[in-house]
Order: C-alpha cells, then structure tokens, then sequence
C-alpha cells in the first residue's frame, strides 16, 4: 500500500487561513479566522505576523 505524505501542519494552518481570508473577499478578523478553522486566535496571529513579515515582498504580485 502507498504511504500517506507526512505533512507540515503550520503550512497546512497557513493554507486554510489564506483560504478562509480569500473566501472572505481578501479581508478576514483574527476572531472570524480562529472560528471558521478552529485554529487558536495565538497561533492565527502568528501565522498572519510570520506571513506578513516574510513574505511583504510578494504584495506587488496580484494571487
């Protein structure tokens, strides 16, 4: 049987809050973010901190 890929969970948490902030026309609150993924609110606001500092250079490109 195949095995199943091991995942890296803050990449995964990143995926479904960039997803949710995308469904929510491109702009969500941290409280709206936590509800809908059932991620907590801390570990939300880091990844959205860790994104927004690491990855500031990429807003001149339109996802």
């Amino acid at each position: 049987m195949g095995k199943t890929p091991k995942l890296i969970q803050s990449i995964e948490r990143s995926a479904v809050i960039l997803e949710i902030i995308a469904q929510e026309g491109g702009s969500a609150r941290l409280q709206q973010i936590a509800g809908i993924s059932g991620i907590g609110k801390t570990t939300v606001h880091n990844i959205l901190q860790t994104l927004d500092a690491d990855f500031s250079h990429l807003r001149q490109f339109r996802v």
